[in-house]
Protein backbone atom coordinates (compact mmCIF):
# COMPACT_ATOMS: atom_id res chain seq x y z
CA UNK A 1 0.00 0.00 0.00
CA UNK A 2 2.68 2.13 0.83
CA UNK A 3 4.66 1.82 -2.50
CA UNK A 4 1.30 2.50 -4.18
CA UNK A 5 1.18 5.79 -2.60
CA UNK A 6 4.28 6.59 -4.09
CA UNK A 7 3.87 5.94 -7.36
CA UNK A 8 0.35 7.83 -7.42
CA UNK A 9 2.34 11.14 -5.68
CA UNK A 10 5.50 10.67 -7.94
CA UNK A 11 2.96 10.42 -10.59
CA UNK A 12 1.12 13.71 -9.58
CA UNK A 13 4.01 15.77 -9.15
CA UNK A 14 5.37 14.57 -12.62
CA UNK A 15 1.98 15.66 -13.89
CA UNK A 16 1.83 18.91 -11.84
CA UNK A 17 5.16 20.00 -13.16
CA UNK A 18 4.53 19.41 -16.94
CA UNK A 19 1.90 21.63 -16.50
CA UNK A 20 3.53 24.65 -15.57
CA UNK A 21 4.48 27.82 -17.09
CA UNK A 22 7.28 27.37 -19.58
CA UNK A 23 9.80 30.66 -19.08
CA UNK A 24 9.86 32.55 -22.53
CA UNK A 25 13.34 31.95 -24.39
CA UNK A 26 16.01 34.71 -23.26
CA UNK A 27 16.08 37.46 -25.60
CA UNK A 28 19.69 37.16 -27.74
CA UNK A 29 22.34 39.61 -26.14
CA UNK A 30 23.53 41.79 -29.01
CA UNK A 31 26.57 43.46 -29.00
CA UNK A 32 26.52 46.55 -31.67
CA UNK A 33 30.07 47.15 -31.61
CA UNK A 34 30.93 43.68 -33.05
CA UNK A 35 31.43 43.66 -37.05
CA UNK A 36 28.55 42.43 -39.11
CA UNK A 37 28.68 39.82 -41.67
CA UNK A 38 29.00 41.86 -45.07
CA UNK A 39 28.83 40.65 -48.97
CA UNK A 40 27.17 37.10 -48.57
CA UNK A 41 26.92 35.71 -51.65
CA UNK A 42 24.72 32.48 -52.83
CA UNK A 43 24.84 29.27 -55.07
CA UNK A 44 21.70 27.50 -56.03
CA UNK A 45 21.02 24.34 -56.91
CA UNK A 46 17.86 22.17 -56.73
CA UNK A 47 17.72 20.70 -53.41
CA UNK A 48 20.43 23.00 -51.76
CA UNK A 49 22.00 26.67 -51.66
CA UNK A 50 25.80 27.43 -51.15
CA UNK A 51 26.40 30.54 -49.07
CA UNK A 52 29.71 32.58 -49.13
CA UNK A 53 30.34 35.36 -47.24
CA UNK A 54 33.78 37.82 -46.38
CA UNK A 55 35.06 36.04 -42.84
CA UNK A 56 35.27 38.77 -39.80
CA UNK A 57 38.48 38.40 -38.62
CA UNK A 58 38.02 40.64 -35.27
CA UNK A 59 39.34 39.06 -32.40
CA UNK A 60 36.17 38.83 -30.31
CA UNK A 61 34.68 37.07 -32.73
CA UNK A 62 33.92 33.57 -32.14
CA UNK A 63 31.86 32.49 -35.05
CA UNK A 64 28.32 33.07 -36.78
CA UNK A 65 24.95 32.30 -36.85
CA UNK A 66 23.03 31.42 -39.64
CA UNK A 67 19.07 32.01 -40.23
CA UNK A 68 16.56 31.32 -42.68
CA UNK A 69 13.21 31.96 -43.55
CA UNK A 70 10.57 31.97 -46.33
CA UNK A 71 8.59 35.46 -47.37
CA UNK A 72 6.62 36.34 -45.36
CA UNK A 73 7.49 33.81 -42.22
CA UNK A 74 10.13 34.60 -39.25
CA UNK A 75 13.84 33.52 -39.59
CA UNK A 76 15.29 30.87 -37.86
CA UNK A 77 18.41 30.24 -36.70
CA UNK A 78 19.79 26.54 -39.06
CA UNK A 79 23.44 26.24 -38.30
CA UNK A 80 26.20 27.32 -35.72
CA UNK A 81 29.25 27.94 -37.42
CA UNK A 82 31.85 27.99 -34.86
CA UNK A 83 35.08 29.58 -36.74
CA UNK A 84 34.97 33.01 -37.24
CA UNK A 85 37.70 31.90 -40.73
CA UNK A 86 35.03 30.20 -42.06
CA UNK A 87 33.67 31.50 -45.28
CA UNK A 88 31.52 29.34 -46.70
CA UNK A 89 28.33 26.57 -46.10
CA UNK A 90 26.06 24.49 -47.79
CA UNK A 91 22.02 24.34 -47.06
CA UNK A 92 20.75 21.30 -47.91
CA UNK A 93 17.64 19.33 -48.01
CA UNK A 94 15.42 22.38 -49.42
CA UNK A 95 12.09 21.99 -51.41
CA UNK A 96 13.03 22.90 -55.44
CA UNK A 97 11.89 25.94 -57.25
CA UNK A 98 11.37 27.72 -53.38
CA UNK A 99 12.69 31.42 -52.56
CA UNK A 100 14.64 31.19 -49.00
CA UNK A 101 15.66 34.82 -46.82
CA UNK A 102 19.02 34.15 -45.64
CA UNK A 103 20.96 36.53 -42.87
CA UNK A 104 23.80 35.85 -40.89
CA UNK A 105 25.53 37.31 -37.28
CA UNK A 106 28.26 36.81 -35.51
CA UNK A 107 28.65 35.70 -32.49
CA UNK A 108 31.39 35.50 -29.23
CA UNK A 109 32.38 33.18 -27.23
CA UNK A 110 29.87 34.54 -24.22
CA UNK A 111 26.65 33.87 -27.18
CA UNK A 112 26.72 37.65 -27.28
CA UNK A 113 25.77 38.24 -31.18
CA UNK A 114 26.16 41.01 -33.43
CA UNK A 115 23.37 43.02 -35.32
CA UNK A 116 22.15 41.00 -37.89
CA UNK A 117 23.38 41.24 -41.93
CA UNK A 118 21.06 42.41 -44.35
CA UNK A 119 19.03 39.73 -45.79
CA UNK A 120 19.81 37.91 -48.94
CA UNK A 121 16.91 35.72 -51.19
CA UNK A 122 18.09 33.14 -53.06
CA UNK A 123 15.53 30.80 -54.67
CA UNK A 124 16.50 27.21 -55.45
CA UNK A 125 16.61 25.36 -58.87
CA UNK A 126 13.18 23.79 -60.38
CA UNK A 127 13.23 19.68 -61.20
CA UNK A 128 14.00 19.48 -64.60
CA UNK A 129 11.02 18.74 -66.78
CA UNK A 130 10.60 15.34 -68.40
CA UNK A 131 12.40 14.09 -72.11
CA UNK A 132 10.41 15.47 -74.70
CA UNK A 133 9.91 12.99 -76.87
CA UNK A 134 9.35 8.94 -75.84
CA UNK A 135 8.31 6.32 -77.72
CA UNK A 136 7.20 2.99 -77.55
CA UNK A 137 8.06 0.13 -79.96
CA UNK A 138 5.62 -2.78 -79.36
CA UNK A 139 6.24 -5.47 -82.59
CA UNK A 140 8.87 -7.24 -81.63
CA UNK A 141 8.78 -10.63 -79.77
CA UNK A 142 8.07 -10.28 -76.43
CA UNK A 143 10.34 -7.27 -76.12
CA UNK A 144 9.48 -3.30 -76.16
CA UNK A 145 11.94 -1.23 -77.31
CA UNK A 146 12.09 2.35 -75.84
CA UNK A 147 13.55 5.31 -77.61
CA UNK A 148 13.74 9.22 -76.46
CA UNK A 149 15.52 12.58 -77.02
CA UNK A 150 18.44 13.14 -74.61
CA UNK A 151 17.36 15.74 -72.31
CA UNK A 152 19.13 19.25 -73.14
CA UNK A 153 20.12 19.78 -69.53
CA UNK A 154 23.64 18.93 -69.14
CA UNK A 155 23.19 17.77 -65.22
CA UNK A 156 21.00 14.99 -66.01
CA UNK A 157 23.17 11.52 -65.14
CA UNK A 158 20.47 9.08 -65.66
CA UNK A 159 16.89 8.17 -66.71
CA UNK A 160 14.84 6.00 -64.76
CA UNK A 161 12.19 3.47 -66.50
CA UNK A 162 9.24 2.35 -65.22
CA UNK A 163 6.32 0.32 -65.88
CA UNK A 164 2.91 0.23 -65.05
CA UNK A 165 0.03 -3.32 -66.79
CA UNK A 166 -3.11 -1.92 -68.10
CA UNK A 167 -5.86 -1.15 -65.92
CA UNK A 168 -3.20 -0.63 -63.01
CA UNK A 169 -2.24 2.98 -60.99
CA UNK A 170 1.19 1.77 -59.54
CA UNK A 171 3.97 1.97 -61.96
CA UNK A 172 6.90 0.00 -60.86
CA UNK A 173 11.15 0.97 -61.66
CA UNK A 174 12.67 -1.57 -64.34
CA UNK A 175 15.78 0.02 -64.70
CA UNK A 176 17.94 3.05 -64.27
CA UNK A 177 20.29 4.06 -67.44
CA UNK A 178 23.10 5.76 -66.77
CA UNK A 179 24.28 9.04 -68.66
CA UNK A 180 22.39 11.62 -70.28
CA UNK A 181 23.10 10.59 -74.14
CA UNK A 182 21.41 6.94 -73.71
CA UNK A 183 18.37 7.41 -75.20
CA UNK A 184 17.18 3.55 -75.75
CA UNK A 185 16.18 0.60 -73.36
CA UNK A 186 14.90 -2.79 -74.47
CA UNK A 187 12.31 -4.26 -71.89
CA UNK A 188 12.50 -7.98 -72.26
CA UNK A 189 9.20 -8.47 -69.73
Amino acid sequence: MRRLIQIVLTSSLIFLAGCGVQPKPAKPKVDTSLPTVTKIRTLSDITSIALEWTPVYDERVDGYYLYRGEKGKKLTRIATIDDRYSSHYIDKKLKPDTLYLYRMSTFTKDGVESRPSDVVEAKTLPIPESVTFFKAIDHLPREVKLIWRPHPYERVEWYIIERSEPGKREWKKIAQIKGRLNAEYIDKH
